[in-house]
């Protein structure tokens, strides 16, 4: 969720407040921050507030995303192997069938939107189009060797296929280029971890029995979060080893070994598969024998694969259950919650990264380490931009949690940038936000009916939507 500072287009953000300030953190956190009525993303109950950028942009979620590693398998395999089956002979043929898988594919891209990013899809079709305009000129040039010379210049209107064959490539490379240009601005503007109190890069070290910092412990239903975390964290990490089957697995007979070789135990609670798979349950018990710190990470949506962190525990086997969900204080470190919007994702990453860092030989395990992303919007101050100060009016029928909402507001911000309205917007001499806590059961009761009233009478004055902002649990 954006910070407070988004408050009814009345701030900006500016310099760098305390990292994982409650106003600032994701929706998971309670009575977070003022939010305007506007619908929720990612299935999340907080509504998203508005921002001078916009809201931070969800991942649409891709309608055969479950398909698209066995399409991107079915094309390789055939233009790499199957077509060859095709004799030599019939090369035109060869080549008419792979631009027209190419060209399949291609429409899947856009039908699909199996990527996120818009520049991982637009590297993806870049690729795409270049193979096919390369097999378009094989084509040519085999059409061209195949006509008789008296024939050439009817079917190409000229008399050799070269300049076409020359425009082609020209265009190949611009896209290329385009293509590259893209992906080096998308580096260039990597951002990594700083520690909190130096502004310098935390130090990553490995103890020397160690191979890895990171063991990645997953079922294949949340294959995705594990590989996006890899991926970020490497970056945001530089030195960083992290171990993920897909990339280090040479025998499932070694699994042992590797969890061994590891620093730091990482399991993605997600899918209830992932406790019921054998597999999953070696790498959690050479874990629990090596007693390897533990990094727990919680995929909530079901969209995802994902399940409650309550039914998960009750899913897991009494073996293991003091070590994945241990009651006693001083347990593992708190579960990071996952999340897929850009910013709340850096936090979850920056809490995976700390958690990875306090078991290092670099640092103490048993003191906290506040990492931050360089301009990260978590991380960001906000200053209220409102002339005399921003009036934030809350109904005492309304009190509870309301106020509660907006004291942690203030406590992120100067205390001369919010006043206290004594009436409603409309009422109040001056410009006046009115905080809705929105909750189950609000408007029900005396004093329910009170609140519903004082905002009907609200909008009849005719108060607009901007004006009234809620943070809905």
């Amino acid at each position: 969720m954006p910070p407070a500072s988004c408050i009814a287009n009345t701030a900006k953000t500016s310099g760098m407040a305390p990292p994982f300030n409650s106003t600032l953190m994701p929706p998971s956190t309670p009575k977070s921050c003022f939010v305007r009525q506007i619908p929720p993303i990612e299935a999340h109950t907080t509504a998203v507030a508005s921002h001078p950028c916009g809201p931070p942009r969800a991942p649409r979620p891709p309608r055969y995303c479950s398909y698209w590693e066995m399409v991107e398998l079915v094309r390789k395999l055939y233009l790499s192997g199957v077509v060859f089956l095709i004799p030599q002979s019939l090369t035109l043929i060869r080549l008419l069938t792979s631009i027209l898988v190419t060209i399949g594919h291609l429409i899947l891209l856009q039908r699909a939107e199996p990527y996120a990013q818009i520049s991982t899809a637009f590297v993806a079709v870049g690729c795409s189009f270049t193979l096919l305009c390369a097999l378009l000129l094989a084509q040519l040039l085999k059409v061209y060797d195949e006509l008789p010379a008296s024939q050439v210049v009817h079917f190409f209107g000229m008399p050799s296929a070269f300049p076409l064959a020359v425009a082609i490539l020209v265009f190949n490379f611009a896209v290329l280029i385009a293509t590259g240009a893209l992906v080096a601005g998308e580096f260039a503007s990597i951002r990594t971890l700083k520690e909190w109190e130096s502004g310098l890069p935390p130090a990553v070290k490995l103890e020397q029995a160690k191979r890895w910092h990171l063991f990645l412990s997953h079922n294949w239903d949340n294959q995705d979060a594990v590989a996006t975390i890899k991926w970020h964290l490497q970056l945001l990490l530089p030195g960083v080893e992290i171990f993920l089957d897909v990339d280090n697995l040479e025998s499932t007979d070694k699994l042992e070994e590797y969890v061994e070789a590891s620093a730091v135990f990482l399991a993605l609670l997600g899918s209830p598969n992932y406790l019921s798979s054998g597999n999953c349950r070696r790498e959690v018990a050479a874990a629990l024998s090596s007693g390897l710190p533990l990094v727990r990470v919680h995929e909530s949506d079901p969209g995802r694969n994902g399940a409650p962190l309550e039914a998960l525990e009750i899913a897991c086997s009494a073996a293991h259950q003091d070590y994945l969900f241990p009651e006693e204080e001083g347990g593992p470190w708190p579960v990071v919650s996952w999340h897929r919007v850009r910013e709340f994702q850096l936090v979850s990453l920056a809490q995976i990264a700390e958690q990875l860092l306090r078991a290092s030989p670099a640092y103490d395990r048993d003191v906290e380490l506040p990492l931050f992303v360089p301009h990260g919007l978590a991380w960001s101050k906000p200053v209220v931009d409102a002339p005399g100060g921003l009036y934030v009016y809350v109904s005492q029928a309304n009190a509870k949690g309301a106020k509660e909402v907006l004291e942690e507001v203030k406590k992120c911000l100067t205390r001369e940038s919010f006043h206290d309205a004594d009436a409603p917007p409309g009422e109040a001499g001056s410009p006046t936000r009115w905080l809705l806590y929105l909750y189950p059961g609000c408007f029900e009761g005396e004093h329910g009916t009170q609140f519903a009233d004082e905002l009907e009478e609200a909008l009849k004055r005719g108060v607009k939507p901007s004006e009234l902002v809620n943070d809905l649990l």
